[in-house]
């Protein structure tokens, strides 16, 4: 047997048995193959912007914000972890405002998520407010 012919069916034996079958969401629409690949979104404010009176959409249709992405194929949600996150409750001056982005406001995103099937990155955020490269504030807690 030629060596040529050799490699040519051995390609398409490996080809064929590493085939696996598509996954189609309800409504028809494919994306691509999430167990070989990560789509992730950030949903840090989706509790937040439901709180204020914001509303998610898909195709004019009011839905649970993590009912979409997982519906579009996202599987992995991005959540920030503040220390004390108190900068949050003072955005809406003279409402009452809950804290975001702490621990019991994560402890929900986490629980959502998961009840719609997608896995958690949690982003620890070693201060009570935003931080970048050039500006690192310990928590008040930890001074």
């Amino acid at each position: 047997m030629k060596p040529i012919l050799f490699v040519t069916i051995a390609f398409f034996l490996v080809t064929s048995f590493s085939c696996k079958e598509e996954k189609t969401p309800v409504d028809g629409r494919i994306f691509y193959d999430t167990d070989r690949f990560v789509m992730g979104a950030d949903l840090s404010y989706a509790n937040q912007i439901l709180d204020v009176g914001g509303v998610y959409r898909d195709s004019g249709a009011i839905k649970n914000p993590y009912l979409i992405f997982s519906q579009y194929g996202t599987n992995v949600v991005r959540l920030r972890l503040w220390h004390n996150p108190v900068w949050t409750s003072e955005l809406y001056p003279g409402q009452e405002m809950g804290i975001y982005n702490g621990l019991d406001d994560v402890k929900i995103a986490i629980s959502e998520s998961k009840k719609f099937g997608m896995k958690v990155c949690l982003d620890f955020h070693y201060s009570d407010n935003w931080a970048d490269p050039s500006k690192q504030v310990v928590p008040a807690a930890w001074e």
